[in-house]
């Protein structure tokens, strides 16, 4: 709407609105709007601002919001952005085995879109083994 809005008053000065990069600044435009608003009463930006990027990677629907992060997080530099995907680590049934791979072909899925994961958070029915944990270091560029 913020951009259909700027449109609307003569923003772009009749140039052609496009998803790259209107639509992908107003996205960061909106995550550094409310990471500056003060939260449990307190002055100032908070420390952290936690931003969900919902969906599955790969979907149309999420690109311009992966398009917008990949830029933000290069402007704002590695010590200032922390990626961290959530993952399911399957067990299967017959033999109790976790496997790795929906992880590691995720993980390759948000690196092709230019987001690479700083950390892992893996959802699991059981605790990751520790030969699980290393293999995911290993295949996804993350420490243990």
């Amino acid at each position: 709407q913020s951009v259909i809005n700027k449109e609307r008053e003569g923003e772009y000065l009749g140039k052609t609105v496009q998803v790259v990069p209107h639509i992908t600044n107003a996205i960061q435009d909106w995550i550094e709007r409310v990471a500056m608003v003060p939260v449990d009463g307190q002055e100032g930006p908070a420390d952290v601002c936690v931003i969900e990027l919902g969906g599955t990677i790969g979907d149309i629907e999420s690109m311009p919001f992966i398009e917008a992060l990949g830029q933000f997080s290069y402007r704002v530099g590695a010590g200032n952005f922390c990626l961290v995907h959530v993952s399911l680590v399957p067990v299967l049934n017959v033999v109790g085995e976790q496997k790795t791979k929906p992880t590691q072909h995720s993980v390759r899925g948000l690196r092709g879109l230019g987001l690479t994961p700083n950390m892992l958070a893996c959802r699991s029915t059981k605790e990751l083994e520790e030969n699980v944990k290393e293999k995911l270091s290993q295949f996804c560029h993350v420490p243990v």
